[in-house]
């Protein structure tokens, strides 16, 4: 009895520390980290500058090929040669051509020597008429004349004959038809080709254009344009001036957007090649009525509380959010415009507004730089 009296204060003490344990809050778990996704705004205060996607393309270029079939004889170029104008660039075996040739000059000749001998008739039928009425009826002269007029058309047959035999000679050799660089051998040496088919390839490098598509609402401002700009993807830190060459009068079907070529200044700063991606950086004077201000940011980026005529959006500083009231403008191709409430360069929220809140945490992904308007 005397050994459990000694135990009771111990077991007093343990339920006493237990009973303030249950009672006390339990602590506060940290929320998780909400992943968002965002853009960050930009300054297109005056829409006056757009940059527009496009691809350069050699100014002159073309796939050669034989106008007539036959064997492949030669081709002493090969992809990466610079060639002048006029370079030969591949030929066939001519060897039947020659024959042809040799073959309609003599068909040629034959002609020639038929149109003499009818025109020697036709002269003594004449002369014989002349001088004794009688002696010849006149369904000879016609006769001979006949004879005569067939004979001049055999020759000029002849004779066109001859000119498609050169002419057919002459597609056996192929030649550049601008200075430039081959960047494409299609066939060797010995093959058996016919006609059209592709043998090199041959750009104008020296002169590079750049293609892009305008949309329909602002092709109408093409005379506007002040000065053209190209950056390509490989060397975004280098502006290549460029001026319009030519704007196309006709939409394309599916994007009703009208292409626009740029002819490309040259430059010592990097090798442009065709093919090579980037963007038109275009600059105009708009007509007063024409431009647009704001800062253009996706329709739902927006949300509204209460009273349906505030707009809100989730501005993120410092990897919390922050509630924005914003003044909405007109929509846009892109979204709509806010005219006040952001700053360029502030990332807002841009997907499932409606579930977060005020101060929590986030952390952003798939953000987004400022957008060049397309």
């Amino acid at each position: 009895m005397k050994r459990l009296c000694c135990c009771v204060p111990y077991l007093l003490g343990l339920f006493v520390l237990l009973f303030l344990q249950a009672c006390s809050e339990p602590p506060e778990k940290e929320k998780p980290v909400k992943l968002v996704k965002a853009i960050q705004a930009g300054d297109y205060g005056l829409q006056s500058q757009r940059a527009f996607p496009g691809r350069a393309e050699a100014a002159q270029e073309a796939t050669l090929s034989f106008r007539v079939s036959g064997q492949l004889e030669t081709r002493p170029v090969n992809a990466g040669d610079k060639v002048a104008e006029g370079t030969v660039l591949a030929t066939l075996d001519s060897a039947d051509f020659k024959n042809a040739l040799n073959a309609a000059r003599g068909e040629l000749a034959k002609a020639q020597a038929a149109v003499e001998d009818t025109d020697a008739d036709y002269t003594r039928v004449l002369n014989v008429q002349r001088e004794d009425p009688g002696a010849i009826s006149q369904k000879s002269v016609d006769r001979a004349k006949a004879a005569r007029s067939v004979a001049r058309a055999s020759t000029d047959s002849a004779r066109s004959a001859v000119k498609l035999a050169q002419d057919r000679l002459g597609y056996t050799v192929l030649k550049a038809p601008f200075d430039g660089e081959v960047v494409a051998a299609y066939v060797e040496a010995n093959e058996t080709l016919v006609a059209k088919q592709p043998v090199v390839r041959v750009l104008n490098q020296k002169s590079i254009e750049f293609k892009i598509d305008v949309p329909e609402s602002l092709i109408g401002y093409a005379r506007q344009v002040t000065s053209a700009d190209v950056r390509f993807d490989i060397q975004p830190d280098i502006d290549i001036p460029a001026t319009i060459k030519e704007v196309g009068r006709e939409a394309k079907q599916g994007t009703r957007t009208y292409p626009v070529t740029l002819l490309l200044q040259a430059t010592d700063k990097f090798e442009i090649l065709p093919g090579m991606a980037g963007k038109a950086f275009i600059q105009a004077e708009l007509p007063e009525k024409a431009v647009e201000t704001g800062i253009e940011i996706p329709a739902t980026a927006f949300f509204s509380e209460g009273d349906k005529s505030q707009s809100f959006v989730w501005v993120v500083v410092e990897n919390k959010l922050q509630k924005r009231q914003v003044e909405v403008g007109l929509p846009s191709d892109y979204g709509v415009r806010v005219q006040s409430g952001l700053q360029p360069g502030e990332l807002i929220v841009v997907a499932g507004v409606n579930s977060l809140s005020e101060g929590q945490s986030v952390r952003v992904i798939d953000a987004v730089e400022k957008r060049e308007t397309p």
